[in-house]
């Protein structure tokens, strides 16, 4: 299986730009970030995509 990469310059800036990323996503991998990841990460679990937290948990819990 091939993987292929598109790359989109959107000019929205991250608070647009991390619902749709967490949504569209087949699986999302949350990784320390920085404010965006929760955004992200909420996107995902409300669409319903599966969510695996590496390392991130706890970073997570520090940002409620």
């Amino acid at each position: 299986m091939k993987l292929r990469y598109i790359y989109i310059h959107t000019q929205l800036k991250s608070e647009e730009r991390d619902p749709i990323t967490g949504e569209v996503a087949d699986a999302l991998i949350a990784l320390c970030g920085e404010s965006g990841t929760p955004r992200e990460v909420a996107a995902a679990l409300m669409a319903g995509r599966p969510v695996v937290f590496f390392n991130s948990l706890e970073f997570l819990k520090e940002k409620q």
